[in-house]
């Protein structure tokens, strides 16, 4: 027996003590107690304090983004010892979440047995985990278990870091979104049809039908499906269930007055991790039809998602409200009117709270249509976990007195990234800059390649137009295949003069948000001497982005030989360059740059030199009527000044005529006329108006003998 004990010190004793057995046997049974204590604490407690070093894990969880069938995306977790003493990792491995699989995840590189991490970054070791979808959808979820000797840690509680893919978010695309409709009177209706989507990677559940909250004008017509309703992703739908991965309604607008109606389709799923039938996502869509009263719309929605958010960090959500109908729309109030628990939720008015309490110092006021404002709501998570806010604006708007927001975002542990953003003019300045001046046509090169992760990669940008001028669209969607574009640039035109600012957030590999917004803005200066700009909205145009609308034309004639409708002395879509051999038109060369015939323009006339002594008609027609009254607008630029605006001129009818002013040069003087004639005035010469009489001003033509 004696001989199979090793214990050197214990045989020491044996040898040299002249003990009794029984005295030999005390001595015997404190040695099997402190073994036995050892043992016991190794295994119900931690896995030892030999070699005890601390473990540190980058990054805290692993997520892969979509990746196409066959192609391999790799993520690296690296293991830092942060102590002071050597760290022994006893194993480390990859398994199943609960209910979920790993067979298309792949840990490389980690030792059969247990190895030593040295204190210090240039000791530690990186290994590479691999996701090789199979197919379209396929989604797989694990946990990568580390035992380790870091005390904190125990046989039983091993540090776990999450891995998962991106395929499992199921995520909500309704079409068209807002939901619009056009004026119409009682006794009228409308129906459009409303297409759900799931465009993410996992199930997405519709646990009831949807709903209309708001004005009673509204109807949903009943969805021939038994709810609730899984939706199958979109990029996997030949593979599972019935394959179904979008759901198609109706909704009726039958008004029973000429007030506005507007409100919300509401939607139960389960588009956050944490929802159930129980505690549903809630998600809204507007729903609007605009009338001869208050209509405020919310832009982006009403259901607000921030993302994850690394706790102590923070970020923003920009809300821009404009007024939507014909009366002016007056916000009395905006309030947080419920938050999370730790209060991580804040109002930001900025200058409409001047004394920074949270409420607005005066009511909002917008007078016309379009007139808008914008305000934020800041998150700052101080845990994990979800969190959710409500804000309430208060307004005149008859149908809708009160507009909720819902906002929410979730804390996690991590970093966020960076957002870096800048601009600079295609094919004319060589440096990005996030202040740039350029001119109408323009094309603008968006660069966000600076932007950067200090513990991982951006894997989305996310671009958003801040400020435009009215009536302008810009599309920053992805480019076509082919176009040269990367990820981290976009390129727009510049259709119109006025002031453009462009947004960008930046989201990483573990799905953390930028806790900045990157901006740049654009100033659009005409260059030339005469710059003339048409845009115009048909408020009954259920979409003015699609590729049918009204169409409305600009016009500029020079006066003495010229006519309206006539080439080569009228510029416009028949003759959209002056095309003389004659000299009339010399020097001053016009132009109409974009001639536009789906619906809100820009149209503009530009020219660089224009004649001394001469006079200029311009003038707007409309084309083509489609969608009922089209409201036009006309700006003058003399040496890149704005010196006339016309707004709103309601149209009412197809061919009808707006002789809208005349241009002196070279006083680069602006004298509106502002007459409607019901139809165009083919092959007659503009007006020489008593205001041009009375100018006193010089003109190359007898014109002032000649006015009637």
């Amino acid at each position: 027996m004696f001989e199979s004990i090793s214990n050197p010190r214990l045989t020491r004793i044996m040898m040299t003590s002249q003990r009794t057995y029984r005295d030999w046997f005390k001595v015997m049974g404190l040695v099997l107690i402190g073994w036995g204590l050892v043992a016991c604490g190794s295994d119900e407690g931690n896995i030892g304090n030999q070699n005890a070093g601390r473990l540190q894990v980058t990054p805290s969880s692993v997520t892969f983004p979509q990746t196409p069938p066959g192609d391999t995306s790799t993520q690296k977790v690296t293991l830092t010892n942060v102590g002071d003493s050597t760290l022994t990792v006893f194993d480390m491995g990859l398994k199943p979440a609960d209910g979920e699989s790993v067979e298309q995840l792949d840990l490389k590189g980690v030792p059969d047995g247990q190895f030593e991490i040295e204190p210090g970054t240039e000791s530690a070791k990186t290994f590479d985990i691999e996701f090789t979808p199979e197919s379209r959808g396929s989604y797989n979820a694990g946990v990568i278990e580390i035992r380790s000797s870091d005390t904190r840690f125990s046989r039983d509680e091993a540090l776990e870091i999450d891995v998962f893919t991106l395929e499992n978010q199921p995520q909500l695309q309704v079409s068209p979104s807002p939901v619009q409709f056009p004026q119409l009177t009682p006794g009228e209706s409308f129906t459009r049809t409303v297409t759900v989507t799931n465009i993410g990677g996992a199930d997405l559940k519709l646990y009831e039908a949807p709903s209309i909250s708001g004005s009673d004008a509204f109807e949903i017509a009943s969805v021939d499906r038994s709810f609730p309703v899984t939706l199958g992703p979109v990029s996997g739908a030949e593979q599972g269930g019935d394959g179904t991965f979008e759901l198609s309604f109706e909704v009726t607008y039958e008004p029973t007055s000429n007030a506005s109606d507007t409100g919300d389709i509401v939607f139960k799923t389960n588009e956050d991790r944490e929802s159930n039938a129980d505690d549903p996502t809630t998600s809204r869509v507007s729903v609007e039809a605009t009338a001869d009263t208050p209509c405020l719309r919310v832009e982006g929605g009403r259901s607000r998602t921030l993302g994850s958010v690394p706790i102590g960090g923070s970020t923003q959500d920009v809300i821009r409200i404009e007024n939507c109908g014909s009366k002016t729309v007056v916000i009395d109030q905006i309030d947080l009117v419920k938050n999370s628990r730790d209060e991580e939720f804040e109002l930001d008015l900025g200058d409409r709270d001047g004394n920074d309490d949270g409420q607005l110092d005066d009511p909002i006021e917008f007078q016309s249509q379009g007139e808008s404002a914008q305000f934020e709501v800041q998150y700052q998570p101080t845990a994990e976990g979800r969190d959710q806010a409500t804000v309430a604006l208060q307004t005149n708007d008859p149908v809708q007195p009160e507009v909720t927001l819902d906002v929410t975002g979730r804390g996690a542990e991590g970093s966020c990234p960076s957002a870096a953003l800048q601009a600079k003019v295609r094919g004319k300045s060589a440096v990005p800059k996030e202040q740039v001046a350029a001119a109408p046509l323009d094309y603008i090169i968006l660069d966000a390649s600076e932007s950067s992760d200090e513990d991982g990669r951006i894997v989305e940008f996310d671009w958003r137009v801040l400020d435009k001028p009215e009536d302008v669209d810009i599309d920053l969607s992805p480019p076509s295949e082919g176009q040269g574009e990367t990820d981290d640039e976009r390129v727009f035109r510049l259709l119109t003069a006025g002031e453009y600012e462009i947004g960008l957030t930046v989201k990483d590999n573990d799905g953390f948000v930028s806790c900045n917004e990157a901006t740049v803005t654009i100033t659009a200066i005409p260059n030339e001497q005469v710059h003339v700009e048409l845009t115009w909205t048909n408020p009954e145009d259920p979409d003015e982005q699609d590729d049918r609308g009204s169409d409305v034309d600009v016009h500029m004639v020079k006066m003495g030989p010229g006519k309206w409708f006539e080439a080569p002395y009228d510029i416009y879509f028949q003759n959209q360059g002056s095309g003389d051999d004659s000299g009339i038109w010399n020097p001053e060369s016009p132009s109409l740059d974009i001639d536009d015939t789906d619906g809100a323009g820009p149209e503009n006339i530009q020219m660089d030199d224009p004649a001394r002594c001469q006079w200029y008609a311009v003038g707007v027609h409309y084309y083509k009527q489609l969608f009922g009254t089209a409201y036009a607008t006309i700006r003058i630029y003399i040496n890149e000044e704005l010196v006339y605006e016309r707004p709103n001129q309601p149209l009412r009818q197809g061919g009808e005529f707006w002789d809208v002013a005349r241009i002196h040069w070279p006083t680069g003087r602006v004298i509106g006329h502002d007459r409607l004639y019901p139809s165009a005035p083919r092959e007659e010469s503009p007006t020489i108006t008593e205001a041009m009489e009375s100018s006193g001003l010089c003109t190359a033509e007898n014109l002032y003998a000649t006015s009637q």
